[in-house]
């Protein structure tokens, strides 16, 4: 159907693909992306005009100018089919933007592992005669840009399953006579802690068992897919050394040694040969010149790396309990991290945190009280997309009303509707030219994504694990 003439007037309606090409790109910009995609359910020649090559990549600059497609499409190996692309782009953002799962998977992790977790230093807050977890145990698994790293139920093994392509690919490490302390997916290193069981020469070590870190190269192999599908990967050993040697190790030259195989140090490498080296050390005076030590009250909560910087977290709260420390108790919620580099001896970076600090997507290195009367669990940040999905819990009256009424501020689209009480809840948040768009999800996903009180993820899934400790992908 071309045009419908009105016999009455003389007037003559053309269909939208019946427009010149720069009216029609016009009138497009006025559609949601869902109509965009409805309007190719019309009919044939509508189709055609609404997949087209040029209005999807239009649509697509757009309506998701931060999307992943849309960043990775400069350095494509093949040209992207933006007419393929751009409607399951969009179906993400809808289930985003509603905060709706279209895929929950579940992934049964092997129930006999050996993973013994390193234990925080302040687990618990008690507010009004509850309970509340605060600092949470490291996850038996990691995860970096998609590649899921966990001990398999099926054959008792590690793998990396890439979430994109469905592939897993096993990890070259032995783990039954070990029990596993952390893992570790960064700048594609995986590092696994570990420590022997039990001694391997018991009249030689007595009791000892000796602690580890085992680390692997992550790398996509070189040439893409015929399709254009991602390639797969590969992983093999880099190098081995004692955690008993405390310091921050250099592991930039491979070293095919490995001192759990040599107890007593025979066949270590030489000052001259590759290996993992100490870098750069903190004893007490060097933990007091840069106000780290932690003294009788430890407020210690993780270490961060970069390139050039070791950052300390320290974390103490009002609520702190069960270490027996009323005497320095704060009275506040302070969140600080110190910032070191590893070059040289200063300066120092200091960042502290004791109020409310601003809202948004970016959120700040130490972040955990961002609204009022709530405590930031954990969230997973996509800085690139404008992405954040965040996992809170809310310390205050149980109707809620003057936190709904601070969020009506800054929602949009919302009903104006006053909710039950929730202790708990889960949040996507979006960056869009209006301001922040902010959507809670049911109250069902706390369960399957919070059991460890840990979520990482990007604008295409969140993952976590539930209370039986299996973990959980919520796919967008």
């Amino acid at each position: 159907m071309d045009d419908v003439s009105d016999t009455g007037t003389g007037s003559t309606v053309r269909d939208p693909p019946s427009l010149p090409i720069d009216l029609f790109h016009l009138l497009s910009d006025y559609l949601t992306p869902e109509d965009c995609i409805r309007c190719r359910r019309v009919g044939r020649k509508w189709n055609d005009a609404f997949s087209s090559q040029d209005l999807s990549r239009r649509l697509m600059h757009r309506n998701f100018p931060r999307a992943r497609e849309m960043r990775n499409a400069a350095n494509a190996p093949v040209p992207p089919d933006w007419a393929q692309i751009y409607p399951m782009v969009a179906r993400r953002y809808f289930h985003l933007r509603s905060a709706r799962a279209r895929r929950i998977e579940s992934i049964n992790i092997d129930p006999k592992s050996y993973f013994e977790p390193v234990k925080p230093f302040k687990p618990w807050l008690q507010r009004r005669g509850k309970i509340y977890p605060f600092q949470r145990e490291d996850p038996s698994w990691c995860m970096e840009d998609g590649l899921l790293i966990y001990r398999e139920n099926v054959y008792s093994g590690y793998v990396a399953y890439d979430l994109e392509t469905g592939r897993r690919v096993s990890v070259p490490f032995d783990g039954d006579d070990k029990t596993v302390r952390r893992l570790r997916l960064a700048h594609n290193v995986l590092v696994i802690e570990w420590c022997e069981r039990p001694a391997p020469d018991s009249f030689i070590l007595g009791n000892i068992c000796r602690h580890f870190a085992t680390a692997f190269d992550v790398r996509r192999s070189s040439e893409p897919d015929p399709d254009g599908s991602p390639s797969s990967w590969t992983i093999r050993f880099r190098s081995e050394w004692k955690i008993h040697d405390l310091g921050f190790r250099k592991i930039k030259d491979a070293s095919p040694y490995r001192p759990s195989e040599d107890p007593l140090g025979i066949n270590q490498p030489g000052p001259w040969q590759p290996q993992p080296r100490v870098v750069k050390r903190f004893g007490e005076d060097e933990l007091g010149f840069f106000d780290i030590r932690q003294g009788n009250r430890p407020i210690f909560r993780e270490i961060l790396l970069d390139e050039e910087n070791i950052y300390v977290h320290e974390e103490d709260h009002t609520w702190d309990l069960g270490r027996g420390w009323p005497q320095n108790k704060n009275p506040n919620h302070v969140v600080r991290a110190t910032g070191i580099p590893l070059s040289g001896v200063g300066p120092r970076w200091v960042d502290a945190c004791v109020d409310i600090g601003p809202v948004g997507c970016l959120r700040q290195d130490i972040g955990r009280h961002e609204l009022p009367r709530h405590l930031t669990v954990s969230d997973a940040v996509d800085w690139l997309a404008g992405v954040r999905i965040v996992a809170r819990y809310y310390f205050g009256p149980a109707d809620r009303t003057s936190f709904l009424e601070y969020m009506r501020s800054r929602r949009r689209g919302t009903d104006g509707r006053l909710e039950a009480a929730s202790p708990t809840h889960i949040c996507t948040e979006i960056e869009i030219e209006a301001g922040l768009h902010e959507t809670e999800f049911q109250d069902d996903i706390w369960g399957r994504l919070l059991g460890k009180g840990k979520i990482v993820g990007d604008e295409r899934w969140v993952v976590g694990a539930g209370w039986d400790g299996n973990i959980t992908v919520v796919r967008f």
